[in-house]
């Protein structure tokens, strides 16, 4: 595997400051002054202005059932999970795998629709997020009981519900504040790398399809591509991360979990139409207290304890690694 090593340095001294007073971008600012905001965040996440802006029932979320089987290593996969799931794309493989002229076939769609924004911390924490208080939830948003968006919301609320795996962290952040509070909070510094995978078409036309995908109200289908690693890979930090999965919802809403003994790499990738990302890689190294019959090992073919197992992130998936 050839890899080298980030082992920036840069050093933080954050603000004191009201957040409620903030926007999000200043808010970011003055906890993470030195780190850059990653395109999964500032792209499509951040709304214009202080004034929050709340979705109703005019969107239609889609539920993904493999977001489920990347959150929770403890449990078996089963075949609700399971659908809609293409055996021929590279969800999870070995670490070993990441090295030039390696192959792997991908899809780094987001999770959730175009145009929905974090709310300021406040406007989020007077909203309901709870199963117990779904009907107020439902309301606040003019989505019909029984819906698909209803469904959507409910199981998103579920999964921040469950309980943590063995050995993890998790926190659902319903605003960007705190997200990067809880972050930094349980990585001991601001000093830290906030990263995503990124995608670079080869021309307007794919970029708009894309778009068009991203935005349907129907169920989105598959866009697996065959991808090549392409240059050096790049390890991240040291062996501890923090993973934020976006989860679908009305609002911004990102499952953070921590785990134990985790990499993270830099990885160069081209696709055989010419669509090029820059992807986050994720390992986990100790697997020995994860289900065996979680898709992970089923698809490699391996046992848990064994071998790091890593998967890539989404465009709306970030990783928060703290600098060397």
């Amino acid at each position: 595997m050839v890899v080298t090593s980030s082992t920036t340095t840069t050093t933080t001294t954050a603000t004191a400051t009201n957040d409620e007073d903030l926007g999000l971008k200043d808010y970011w600012r003055s906890k993470l002054p030195n780190t850059r905001m990653p395109k999964a965040i500032q792209a499509d996440l951040l709304t214009k202005s202080k004034k929050a802006v709340v979705v109703t029932g005019n969107v239609e979320l889609v539920l993904d059932n493999m977001v489920n089987v990347d959150l929770s290593w403890d449990v078996a996969t089963d075949t609700n999970q399971l659908r809609g799931y293409d055996p021929t794309e590279t969800l999870f493989f070995l670490e070993n795998e990441l090295h030039p002229g390696s192959t792997m076939n991908l899809d780094f769609t987001k999770t959730a629709p175009l145009g929905i924004n974090f709310l300021p911390r406040k406007e989020a924490e007077s909203i309901p997020f709870s199963s117990k208080k779904f009907s107020n939830v439902l309301q606040r948003f003019s989505v019909l009981p029984g819906s698909n968006n209803a469904k959507v919301m409910k199981n998103t609320i579920r999964v921040c519900e469950m309980p943590a795996d063995i050995g993890e962290e998790k926190y659902c952040a319903t605003s960007l504040e705190s997200m990067i509070d809880f972050s930094c909070s349980k990585l001991g510094t601001n000093n830290v790398q906030v990263l995503s995978t990124e995608v670079q078409y080869n021309n307007k036309k794919k970029e708009e399809e894309e778009e068009e995908r991203e935005t349907s109200t129907s169920q989105k289908k598959k866009m697996i591509k065959e991808y090549s690693i392409t240059g050096d890979v790049e390890k991240i930090g040291n062996h501890e991360a923090i993973v934020c999965h976006g989860l679908p919802y009305m609002y911004a809403v990102f499952y953070c979990h921590a785990r134990r003994d985790t990499r993270v790499y830099k990885v160069p990738l081209v696709a055989t139409d010419g669509t090029k990302a820059k992807a986050i890689a994720v390992c986990h190294i100790d697997t020995s207290k994860m289900n065996p019959k979680h898709l992970a090992f089923q698809q490699l073919k391996v046992k848990p304890g064994t071998i790091p197992i890593c998967h890539a992130l989404l465009q709306d998936q970030v990783a928060w690694v703290p600098n060397m």
